[in-house]
């Protein structure tokens, strides 16, 4: 049976602040079932290798390696024409930067996206899911640079 794991606690918030101007409880925005474009969370607007990172709910082994889908729902402002990188990297017991867990998929959004929200989705290699071993303990770690 298909299953979605969202965000259930932020790890890590760094320089990035939640639609509310806040700081607190940001896997809140972002761990709804429908997409809601009014509520986010962001980086700054010229990004040096801002991280956040979030625990994902709970989830079972499907037992298959196949059909295991990363999305990451992102916008950026337009400062400029800057360019911004998102890397959406999914991880298997991430607690800190310092102890960042298991590397299972990364997805790279490097195209320009100002103004308009975009949903970046990767489709895991049979490999990367076959690395996940605990379904209990995934975390998405999300890092926003700008490249021009």
């Amino acid at each position: 049976m298909p299953q979605t794991l969202r965000p259930s606690t932020d790890l890590l918030d760094g320089s990035w602040i939640g639609s509310d101007g806040d700081a607190i409880d940001n896997f809140l925005l972002v761990s709804s079932d429908d997409a809601t474009d009014s509520d986010f969370c962001e980086c700054a607007l010229t990004p040096d290798s801002d991280i956040a990172a979030w625990e994902l709910a709970s989830g079972e082994d499907p037992l298959v390696n196949t059909g295991h889908i990363m999305r990451i729902r992102l916008q950026k402002n337009d400062v400029g024409g800057a360019l911004v990188e998102f890397i959406g990297e999914l991880r298997q017991g991430y607690l800190s930067e310092a102890a960042q867990g298991t590397l299972i998929a990364t997805a790279v959004n490097d195209t320009d996206v100002d103004n308009i929200f975009t949903t970046v989705v990767y489709t895991l290699t049979a490999g990367e899911a076959d690395a996940i071993t605990n379904y209990a303990d995934l975390d998405v770690r999300v890092r926003s640079n700008q490249t021009l």
